[in-house]
Parts: C-alpha cells; sequence; structure tokens
C-alpha cells in the first residue's frame, strides 16, 4: 500500500548534531509505521550513541557551536597582542551522547529519553543533559493519519571562567579583552514542534 506523505515542521532552533531533526523525523517515521499496521516495534532499542574524545568543535547539548578549536588569539584591543590558549579547551574526559527510543502499548505512541554527559574543560564547561521526547500518530479516518511530535533539551548549562595576567587582571581567554567586557549570548537548546499528515491512496 502506498501513501502520500505531508509534513510541516516547526523548530524553535536547529541542530545540527546529537538529538537533532533527522532523530525526530526517524521516530516518526516509526511511528507512522507501527499505526499502519497496527504494532509497535516489541522492543526499547539504543537509537543513538556518540563517544567523542576530541571533537572538532564544542558544542552544547543540541549540537550547536559554542567555540571551534583555538590555538592561538589575538587581543581585540590590539591585534599585536596574542596568546596561545589551545590547553584551555581541550575536554578533560570524553563527551558521551545517547538516547532511548521507548514503545508505550499504544499502537504509534513512543517516547524518547536522551542523556548527554557534558563538556569538562579548564574554562568551559557544560553540565550534563536530559533529551525528552514524546511522538504519537492517530487515525483521522479509515485512510488519514496525523503524526505529531515534542521535545527538546534540559540542562546543558554553560559556564565559563576567565584567563589572569600577570597583573592578576581577568579577561576572556577567547578575545583577551576584559572580563567585565564580555557577555557572550549562548545558542538556545533545541526544542522542536513537528506535524505530519498522512494520506493512504
Amino acid at each position: 500500500m502506498r501513501y502520500l506523505y505531508f509534513s510541516i515542521l516547526l523548530v524553535a532552533s536547529f541542530s545540527v548534531n546529537a538529538i537533532d531533526t533527522s532523530y525526530s523525523n526517524e521516530v516518526s517515521k516509526i511511528s507512522i509505521a507501527s499505526k499502519l499496521h497496527n504494532a509497535n516495534l516489541p522492543i526499547v532499542y539504543l537509537s543513538r550513541l556518540s563517544i567523542d574524545k576530541n571533537p572538532a568543535v564544542i558544542s552544547n547539548a543540541s549540537g550547536l557551536s559554542l567555540i571551534s578549536p583555538i590555538s592561538v588569539v589575538y587581543s581585540g584591543y590590539d591585534s599585536s597582542v596574542s596568546y596561545d590558549v589551545s590547553n584551555f579547551y581541550r575536554m578533560n574526559k570524553p563527551r558521551v551522547q545517547s538516547a532511548l527510543t521507548i514503545p508505550t502499548s499504544s499502537p504509534g505512541q513512543y517516547l524518547s529519553i536522551g542523556l548527554d554527559s557534558g563538556v569538562s574543560t579548564q574554562k568551559l564547561n557544560v553540565s550534563s543533559g536530559l533529551f525528552l521526547a514524546y511522538t504519537n500518530t492517530i487515525n483521522l479516518n479509515k485512510d488519514t493519519f496525523f503524526n505529531y511530535s515534542f521535545g527538546g533539551w534540559l540542562g546543558g548549562k554553560i559556564s565559563e571562567s576567565p584567563c589572569y595576567d600577570s597583573f592578576d587582571r581577568a579577561y576572556s581567554c577567547k578575545s583577551l579583552t576584559a572580563w567585565s567586557d564580555y557577555s557572550p549570548i549562548y545558542p538556545a537548546q533545541y526544542r522542536y514542534l513537528s506535524v505530519r499528515a498522512v494520506k493512504l491512496f
């Protein structure tokens, strides 16, 4: 049996890594297939697992970049002033991210739970995070189905600490500017609402 698939996706912030739109699409397709066949997958399964010792980019739990690999930085006040800060942003332990997809007793209904161990470096830390999502498909009539899914990350607080010069003055390690002038704006955690309609024909 073939079906026509329409989709509307509303996202609060887009993620290119970790638990992202591709993950929500994957679970939604499983939900729709389960509803069509009136049976969920019989097991809880590990749908994502990532262990990263040396990431190309340090990101929040959603995969949105916080800082790229840094070696030498130049002062925001005087470009002739530079400093090697690479040691400050080396991870102290591997970052582990995982996600479980859990079927319920109702065909088409799934729960998702994800964990992120966070990031620990000398000058930048991301606390551990928890991902929660709900996906369901319902019948509108005998040949039309409605699928919806929503979820997002909790936790993952970001914190930074300053560097100090020989006069014990605090400054931003990433820009070599005064710590009092440093006001970073971090990307929001990923949250989404996805709505889809399926028409059999």
